[in-house]
């Protein structure tokens, strides 16, 4: 049973989005210490990581972002309403495995070295999002970079949110903890719990 598009275009289409603020992100600076980010229109509140900038998203539906410039490492929250009231409790398992091979194609054709490192279905909130995690290259100008890159996506009564992270591979493995924290129990979505 093939994948009804409008479920697959709501995936495929931020993972895209979310590769490229992620690289651009590298070479980010700026702004706020308050680590804990509150949002009422999509209800969700994330704890981002402690002394990391906090910014206003810079992209479609990207929300919020946090920063750490001593390692080049960020963390980016996407979020928007999405026709109709798809949740991913209604996808199949068959389903779910679908969209993590469409994913990583859509991955891989944007980035020609990307490796798949992890994937699978986690768990956001206590609700399945998709897993992914990969590295690739970027380039910019005159720098070139390469990224590893944490990301869980996952629908909730009609609203889209992926909730990633990545650092330069030479630092992803002293960042990797502290970005997943941020997708972690620390991630509320669909309603507000207090810390």
């Amino acid at each position: 049973m093939k994948i009804n598009m409008d479920k697959k275009f709501f995936i495929f289409t931020p993972i895209i989005l979310f590769i490229a603020l992620i690289s651009s992100n590298v070479f980010a600076k700026d702004e706020s210490r308050d680590n804990l980010y509150r949002n009422d229109e999509y209800q969700f509140r994330i704890k981002f990581p402690v002394g990391w900038e906090i910014k206003d998203g810079n992209g479609k539906s990207i929300i919020k972002k946090a920063v750490d410039t001593k390692s080049s490492s960020s963390v980016i929250i996407s979020a928007k309403r999405i026709p109709g009231n798809l949740d991913i409790k209604d996808f199949s398992q068959k389903e779910l495995n679908e969209l993590l091979k469409d994913s990583i194609e859509e991955i891989k054709s944007k980035y020609s070295d990307a490796k798949i490192i992890e994937q699978g279905v986690r768990y956001l909130d206590n609700r399945k999002a998709i897993y992914l995690k990969y590295s690739f290259s970027y380039k910019t100008l005159d720098k070139a970079v390469s990224l590893v890159t944490v990301q869980y996506t996952t629908l909730y009564k009609g609203k889209y949110y992926s909730i990633g992270g990545g650092a330069p591979a030479s630092l992803f493995q002293t960042q990797e903890n502290i970005i997943n924290k941020s997708g972690s129990s620390r991630s509320r979505v669909g309603h507000f719990i207090s810390l």
